[in-house]
């Protein structure tokens, strides 16, 4: 009997720890401020500095890392596209050859400042 009620009980898929730590930043917010950041951060499972953080207006690394990008996403498909065109052709591509790309695609946009390893 219990293997039949064991077999019925329905795992939902884990909230993923972006959204978790929107939804302990909202609460946290909602309560107005009156309920600790521990306590929040411990109910949906995060880290307490980066909430803490959060809640002081620091960004993620993602949107940081964003921010600092000088290709759009569309400029670095095309050049993997290219990278894969000429491996395919049996010319591997040399770092070379890829910063030089790079630093065309950035000239067109002027951008000029120099193209450093991130």
């Amino acid at each position: 009997m219990s293997d039949e009620r064991d077999s019925q009980i329905v795992e939902f898929p884990e909230i993923p720890y972006k959204e978790r730590l929107q939804l302990a930043q909202k609460t946290w917010k909602e309560n107005n401020r009156a309920i600790l950041v521990t306590k929040v951060a411990d109910m949906y499972e995060v880290k307490k500095s980066i909430l803490r953080d959060r809640i002081n207006g620091a960004i993620s690394k993602a949107e940081a890392n964003q921010n600092m990008q000088r290709l759009s996403l569309g400029e670095e498909e095309a050049l993997a596209s290219w990278i894969l065109l000429l491996a395919s052709w049996g010319w591997p591509v040399k770092i070379e050859q890829l910063r030089g790309m790079a630093c065309e695609l950035l000239q067109t946009k002027r951008d000029i400042k120099k193209l450093r390893i991130h």
